[in-house]
C-alpha cells in the first residue's frame, strides 16, 4: 500500500514490520537459471536473417527486464508479464511517461521492505495514474517486487516494495489491506544492490514531506535531505539477453546483430566458414551456438542403427563441442539414431563404433524390440558435456534409459514398459509410459513437461521443475522435488509426495494420500477420498485442502485465506452451517497451525484444532469452524489464549471468550 500517507498507516505497518520478522531469510539472490541455447542454429548456404530469439532465452526473465539504477548500483528486476499483466503494464507505463526517473527510495524497514516510487527528490508526490486491479497471487518472499497498496487489494498506483524477508504471512493475506501483488523479482545479483540501501542510515524525512516520518534513507547520516543525499533512481527497460556474432573467415561471410535480428551475408557460396552467436543474460552469464555457413553448410539427415552385430556404438559431434555417444546393450533390440545436421557423413565402423563426420543439431532416438534386460545410454565428451536430443520412442520392455548429461526437447514415449530413467534435462515434452510394474526417475530439470503414467511411479527425483508441470499415474509412491512445483496431479494414490513448495496447480487423488511435505503452499486445489499426514513448514495461503472423508493430520506455519474440509463435498467456499453440509461423517483428528487468518474449517467431527494466533478481524466477512463436536480446541487472540475441551454447543466457545474478555468480531465457531 502507499505506506506512510498518514501517522495510522505508519503505525499499522510497524505492527506488520513485526510480525513478518519472525519469518525473515537470508539476503540473497536465487538465481537457478540463465542464459539458454533452446535450439541449436542450423547451418546456412545462403545469405539469410535469423532470429536469435528462437533459439536463446533466459528463463529466470520470463517477461520484460527492468533496471533500476541507484546510487548504490543497479537493480534488475524480471516482471512477470504473463502473470500479472495490468500490474506491468501499469509500472512500465511511469517509465514511458517519465514519472519515476528520479524518484527516490522514500521508506527502509528493517528487514521487512524498501519503498520507492512515489516521490522526488523534492519531497513531491508524482503524479498517479489510475489505481490497478489486483492480479495477487504470487507470494510475497524474499527479493520479489509488489506492488504498494493504500485502501485495499485495487488501490495500487505507482509506489512499489522489495520485499528483503519472507513476508508472505502478513502481505499474502487480506489483512493489512492486502494481498498485495507480487509482479516481478530481482534477479542477477540485484539484492545485494538492495542489501546495500537496506543497511543504509535513516533519518527524519518530515521537514522535506511529512509523510516521510523517521524512515527516510539516506547515503550519509549528517548530510540531512539534500537531493544528492537521497536514494534517487532511474529505470531502463533492457533486453533480457544481448547478442554478438563473429565469423571466422569475414571473406567467406560476415555476421551482424541489430537486437535479436543476425544477418548472415554469404560473400563467396564456394568457401565455408563458421559463424559464431553468443547470447549474453544481465548475469553475464552466456550461451553460444556455433553452425558451418557456405558450401555444403545446409541442414542433412542421417540414420544409424545401434544394436546389430556389426554397430554397437554411434558417435557424432554434437552442439556445443560435445562428443555425443549411443550405445543399446545389456539385451535384445536396436535402436535407429537420426541424427540431422551440416555435412554428416557417415564414416565406416571401427571396433563396431561408428563414427558420423559433421555437426549435428538435432538426435532422435527410435528403440525397438527390447527386454527386461536392455539399457539405452546417451552420454557426451569434452565441450559442455550436454547432448541435445529431439526424441526418444521405445516399445518394448527395457531396463533403464541412462542420459545423465542430455537435454530433451521433445516427447519420450515409452509404449512398452522401462523400470529407470535417468536424464538431464527435459523440456517441452510429454513423457509417456505405457505399460509395466513400476517406474524410477531421476531429473535434475524440467520445463514445460507432463508425465502421464499407466503405471505406478515408484520413485521420481527432480532438482527443478518449471514452467507447465503434470503428473498423471495410478500411484505416486516417492516424489522429491527439490524446489517448486507448480503442475497439476492426477492419481489413485499418493504415499510419498515431497517438494520445496506448491505454488498453484489442481491435485485431484482418487483415493488416499498418505503424506505431503513441503516449504509452503499457495493457491493450491487439493482433493484427496484421505488425507494422512500433511505438513507445511510456513504457510498455506488461498488454497482450497479437501479430503471426501478422514484428514489424519496437518501441521503448518499458517491458514491464511484457505479452507480444509472433511466430508464436506458440497461446500465450496465458507463455513458450514447447517448439517445438510456434511456429506459423510468426516473427522479431522488433529489440524496445528501457528496463525489462522480468514479460514474456514469443516468437518462433522473434529478432535484436535489447535489454531495458533487468531485475527479475529476479516472486514465484517465470516470465517471459522463448522462441525458437530470439538474434543479440544485451542487458539489466542493478542497475548489471551482459550483453551476448551470437549465442544457440544457454540455457547460454551462463547462463553470461553466471554471470560477472556475477547470480542471474537468475525470469527465463528458453528457447533452444528
Amino acid at each position: 500500500m502507499r505506506w506512510l500517507e498518514s501517522l495510522r498507516q505508519r503505525k499499522m505497518m510497524k505492527r506488520v514490520s513485526r510480525a513478518s520478522g519472525l519469518a525473515v531469510e537470508a539476503l540473497e539472490s536465487r538465481t537457478l537459471l540463465n542464459a539458454t541455447l533452446t535450439a541449436p542454429i542450423n547451418g546456412v548456404s545462403a545469405s539469410t536473417n535469423i532470429d536469435l530469439s528462437q533459439h536463446f532465452n533466459d528463463p529466470t526473465v520470463p517477461g520484460t527486464l527492468v533496471n533500476i539504477v541507484t546510487p548504490k548500483g543497479t537493480i534488475p528486476v524480471a516482471l512477470t508479464d504473463a502473470k500479472t499483466p495490468k500490474t506491468v503494464a501499469n509500472f512500465l507505463s511511469y517509465i514511458t511517461n517519465g514519472e519515476y526517473q528520479g524518484t527516490i527510495i522514500h521508506r527502509l524497514a528493517q528487514n521487512f521492505v524498501i519503498q520507492g516510487g512515489g516521490y522526488n527528490t523534492a519531497g513531491q508526490h508524482i503524479t498517479q495514474q489510475a489505481a490497478v486491479q489486483s492480479e495477487a497471487g504470487a507470494s510475497n518472499l524474499t527479493g520479489t517486487i509488489a506492488m504498494a497498496l493504500s485502501t485495499g487489494p485495487n488501490s495500487g498506483t505507482s509506489e512499489w516494495f522489495v520485499n528483503l524477508g519472507n513476508n508472505s504471512a502478513s502481505l499474502d493475506g487480506s489483512g493489512n489491506g492486502g494481498p498485495f501483488t507480487v509482479f516481478g523479482n530481482v534477479v542477477y545479483g540485484g539484492m545485494t544492490v538492495v542489501n546495500q540501501i537496506a543497511q543504509l542510515p535513516v533519518i527524519d524525512g518530515t521537514s522535506l514531506n511529512a509523510a516521510f516520518g523517521t524512515t527516510l534513507p539516506v547515503l550519509q547520516q549528517s548530510a540531512g535531505t539534500a537531493p544528492s543525499n537521497l536514494v534517487s533512481n532511474s529505470y531502463q527497460v533492457v533486453s533480457p539477453l544481448t547478442y554478438t556474432a563473429t565469423s571466422d573467415d569475414p571473406s567467406v561471410a560476415t555476421a551482424t546483430v541489430s537486437g535479436s535480428q543476425l544477418t548472415v551475408s554469404v560473400l563467396n557460396p564456394n568457401a565455408k566458414t563458421q559463424i559464431h552467436v553468443t547470447a549474453t543474460d544481465a548475469g553475464s552469464n552466456t550461451a553460444t551456438s556455433t553452425f558451418d555457413v557456405g558450401a555444403g553448410a545446409g541442414a542433412v539427415t542421417l540414420s544409424v542403427t545401434v544394436g546389430t552385430k556389426g554397430v554397437q556404438v554411434v558417435r557424432f559431434n554434437d552442439a556445443g563441442g560435445t562428443q555425443g555417444n549411443v550405445s543399446l546393450s545389456n539385451g535384445k533390440g536396436t535402436a535407429t539414431v537420426t541424427l540431422t545436421g551440416s555435412n554428416l557423413i557417415q564414416l565406416p565402423g571401427k571396433n563396431q563404433v561408428v563414427q558420423v563426420q559433421g555437426s549435428v543439431t538435432s538426435t532422435a532416438i527410435a528403440v525397438t524390440g527390447t527386454n527386461a534386460n536392455t539399457v539405452l545410454t546417451v552420454w557426451g565428451k569434452g565441450g559442455n558435456g550436454v547432448v541435445h536430443l529431439s526424441s526418444i520412442t521405445n516399445d518394448a520392455h527395457m531396463l533403464m534409459l541412462n542420459a545423465p548429461h542430455c537435454q530433451l526437447s521433445g516427447p519420450l514415449t515409452e509404449t512398452g514398459a522401462i523400470d529407470k530413467v535417468k536424464i538431464g534435462n527435459i523440456s517441452n515434452s510429454t513423457v509417456t509410459i505405457g505399460a509395466g510394474t513400476t517406474a524410477d526417475m531421476n531429473v535434475t530439470t524440467m520445463n514445460n513437461v507432463q508425465i502421464n503414467s499407466f503405471l505406478p511411479i515408484n520413485r521420481m527425483n527432480v532438482d527443478t521443475w518449471t514452467g507447465t508441470a503434470g503428473i498423471s499415474a495410478t500411484s505416486l509412491n516417492h516424489i522429491n522435488i527439490t524446489h517448486s512445483f507448480g503442475g497439476t496431479v492426477s492419481a489413485t494414490r499418493v504415499k510419498s509426495f515431497k517438494a520445496g513448495s506448491i505454488v498453484g496447480g489442481n491435485w485431484v487423488v482418487t483415493g488416499n494420500v498418505h503424506e505431503l511435505k513441503t516449504g509452503s503452499i499457495a493457491n493450491m486445489n487439493f482433493t484427496a477420498v484421505t488425507i494422512g499426514n500433511l505438513r507445511v513448514q510456513d504457510s498455506v495461503t488461498s488454497s482450497t485442502l479437501r479430503s471426501s472423508t478422514n484428514i489424519d493430520n496437518i501441521r503448518a506455519g499458517g491458514l491464511t485465506s484457505s479452507n480444509v474440509y472433511a466430508g464436506t463435498d458440497n461446500l465450496t467456499t465458507g463455513i458450514p452451517s447447517s448439517a445438510s453440509d456434511f456429506t459423510s461423517q468426516g473427522l479431522i483428528k488433529s489440524l496445528n497451525v501457528s496463525s489462522f487468518v480468514n479460514s474456514n474449517i469443516g468437518a462433522q467431527r473434529t478432535d484436535s484444532l489447535n489454531l495458533g494466533a487468531v485475527q479475529t478481524s476479516n472486514n465484517g466477512i465470516p470465517f471459522g469452524v463448522g462441525t458437530q463436536r470439538i474434543k479440544n480446541l485451542s487458539l489466542s487472540v493478542g497475548k489471551k489464549g482459550v483453551h476448551v475441551n470437549n465442544v457440544t454447543s457454540t455457547a460454551q466457545v462463547t462463553n470461553a471468550f466471554s471470560k477472556k474478555n475477547i470480542n471474537p468480531q468475525d470469527l465463528r465457531v458453528n457447533i452444528i
